[in-house]
């Protein structure tokens, strides 16, 4: 057997065509290239070696990374599915827009690295993107109604173009007027402007809205005393809702509700 492979050799030598080369060779080389973040030259070696060796992880995580790194990270992800390399995986879905799918992996990843600053990156972005997408639609199939207004109005809020943001909601509460929210907002906008007497008036409207009201009074007075035997006044999930907004504006909700 091994006369005739030297024999081969010696013909192929003699035919000018060089020795056939294992996977692992073209990995070897691949990593030299990568090395050098030469990803171009990597990516055919990782061609070839997982023609030979199609299951290699290794060949097929270097090709997925590659590929990535050269932003084609549609062609990455059948590649870093089969390395099952989350982290990188979930980058891929990421800027390929497949954001559900994206934001499932790296949910998992997260799992085994939840200080992972990059997935924690990429997880925002797909959650932003997949935000942007529900948001855009809801503008395209129902401009008109009530959410679509307070969407928009959410919109100039943030960029505090506060002018038409009451508009928006003014839309919003003129075709749905029990939304919630929508006049806490608008009290929100009164009192940055310094008109405490008019947010008094939004505050005092959102409380008539909300089935919630008893708790959210409870909450508010909570904050105030800092007296944890009226939390349970507010179900864990409405505290997890409201808290934030509630440790900001206590003190004015506080004094609707006692009046």
């Amino acid at each position: 057997m091994m006369g005739a492979f030297l024999l081969a050799f010696v013909a192929a030598q003699a035919a000018g065509v060089p020795p056939a080369e294992s996977a692992d060779t073209y990995i070897k080389r691949a990593a030299t290239y990568e090395q050098k973040h030469d990803y171009a030259h990597a990516i055919p070696e990782l061609r070839q070696a997982l023609k030979l060796s199609p299951d290699s992880k290794q060949a097929n995580a270097m090709l997925g990374e590659a590929l990535l790194a050269e932003d084609y990270p549609g062609e990455a992800i059948p590649y870093l599915e089969r390395a099952e390399l989350l982290d990188l995986l979930g980058i891929a879905l990421t800027e390929d827009h497949r954001t559900p799918q994206a934001i499932g992996v790296l949910l998992s990843a997260l799992q085994k690295d939840p200080n992972n600053p990059d997935l924690l990156f990429y997880l925002g972005k797909a959650c932003g993107f997949l935000s942007k997408s529900s948001f855009d639609r809801l503008i395209s199939v129902a401009p008109a109604s009530a959410r679509a207004h307070e969407l928009l109005g959410e919109s100039y809020q943030a960029q505090q173009q506060y002018g038409p943001a009451e508009d928006e909601y003014h839309k919003a509460l003129a075709l749905q007027p029990d939304l919630s929210g929508v006049h806490l907002a608008l009290g929100l906008i009164k009192l940055e402007a310094g008109n405490v007497a008019e947010a008094e008036k939004e505050f005092r409207a959102e409380v008539k809205v909300r089935e919630t009201a008893r708790q959210l009074g409870g909450w508010a007075l909570c904050c105030l005393r800092r007296d944890t035997r009226t939390k349970p006044l507010l179900s864990s999930s409405a505290r997890t809702r409201f808290g934030r907004k509630w440790s900001r504006r206590s003190m004015i909700w506080a004094k609707l509700l006692v009046l």
